[in-house]
């Protein structure tokens, strides 16, 4: 079973919902997407581009009249994953994460999605890394911890756990948006929830992969390893 996580950035256009979706499809069972910006009114509307559906769960958040909407969660299901019995067991209502359990080839698994909070306002005093580390304590007071169920976390976690391997700085400068207290925070929930293996650093120990580039196009300044997914080790 294959399990892809993406920050998708919004797809609202058909078009590219419709051919992203059905490459999705073929390449993964289970689809987790950030960023959706879908709006809950248009949540069956988008679901049916998902085909071979087994199964559509969404956390849209608040509608943003204007500007990039950086919110909404979903997790997709394909019917022909080894999947049963998947139902929503948490939900944020600003559309930062969502939970969903299920049996996967009969083990009792819960999937969480999440993409943690970076945006402050500064102006008012407003602390990134604080900020941050109360998203990670909200979603471990919000995620229910069933028995005898394994979890996976898929995430865009905006922080960096390990500034030498996950962290690349064209001109060799220091990581200027770490986060001491989110990764602590972040460590204790995914310990809570028995998801503390970094899939990627398991297979990789030594690996330099990233997942987001400054700036987003052109020559990159800085590369970091954002988005990671997290399940037991046993």
């Amino acid at each position: 079973l294959n399990i892809r996580f993406h920050n998708i950035r919004g797809m609202a256009d058909k078009n590219f919902r419709s051919y992203y979706l059905a490459q999705a499809r073929r390449a993964c069972g289970i689809l987790i997407l950030a960023e959706t910006g879908c709006k809950a009114s248009l949540e069956l509307e988008w679901a049916q581009d998902w085909r071979g559906s087994g199964g559509v769960f969404w956390a849209s958040g608040p509608p943003q009249e204007r500007g990039h909407n950086a919110r909404g969660m979903a997790v997709m299901i394909s019917s022909e994953a080894d999947v049963k019995n998947a139902r929503e067991v948490a939900r944020d209502a600003g559309g930062r994460f969502i939970a969903v359990a299920m049996e996967i080839a009969g083990h009792p698994m819960v999937i969480v999605g999440a993409h943690a909070e970076k945006d402050v306002n500064a102006a008012k005093g407003e602390d990134p890394d604080q900020q941050q580390s109360a998203f990670y304590e909200r979603l471990k007071a919000e995620v229910p911890r069933l028995p005898g169920h394994r979890y996976i976390f898929a995430m865009d976690t905006n922080n960096v756990t390990d500034n030498t391997l996950d962290y690349w700085h064209r001109d060799g400068e220091q990581n200027s948006v770490d986060r001491p207290l989110a990764v602590q925070s972040m460590l204790y929930t995914l310990d809570f929830f028995g998801a503390a293996c970094d899939t990627f650093r398991c297979l990789h120990p030594d690996g330099r992969e990233y997942t987001r580039s400054t700036p987003p196009s052109g020559e990159a300044r800085t590369r970091r390893r954002l988005d990671r997914i997290y399940v037991s080790s046993a």
